[in-house]
């Protein structure tokens, strides 16, 4: 697939990720499902692959992935608190370090506001920012113990 879009296009700008970069059923199903770590490896295993492939086909385009519902170490949950130090320095590693096309962008800003709760601001130009949502923490089915908080966003919808 990238080998056929850079023949038909190129090389892009900006490439934007929608989430769901892990394969499905690769996340432990619920809390509880993973005690030997070997679905959040997978996971992370999963993450590593796709954005590899992202590197090595556009290494000088900037590349803005955000989560999805399979990203995480259980299926439609946000990340436990516990696991947020390790799981959101893996991705920041991974999505703003290894990512080359991104080193022109506001890394210490980024990296402030993924670590805290998997979003961030990237300014692309001076006229065009992307701000990129950690939407797992908007999930009516997560668990609110993973947010640190109470989950106001959530909260909102239900009006």
């Amino acid at each position: 697939m990238f080998s056929r879009f850079k023949e038909v296009y190129g090389t892009v700008d900006v490439i934007l990720v929608p989430g769901d970069s892990a394969a499905h059923k690769v996340a432990a199903t619920k809390e509880g499902d993973d005690p030997t770590g070997s679905h959040y490896a997978a996971v992370k295993a999963n993450l590593s692959a796709t954005f590899g492939k992202f590197q090595e086909h556009f290494p000088s385009t900037v590349i803005l992935p955000t989560f999805g519902n399979n990203d995480g170490r259980y299926h439609d949950e946000a990340i436990d608190e516990a696991d947020k130090s390790d799981y959101y320095n893996f991705v920041y590693d991974l999505w703003f370090n290894q990512l080359t096309g991104n080193a022109g962008l506001d890394l210490a800003g980024i990296k402030t506001t993924l670590l805290s709760g998997g979003y961030y601001r990237a300014d692309i130009t001076s006229t065009v920012t992307v701000l990129s949502l950690n939407s797992m923490y908007m999930d009516f089915e997560d668990n609110a113990v993973h947010n640190g908080e109470v989950n106001l966003i959530s909260k909102w919808f239900e009006y």
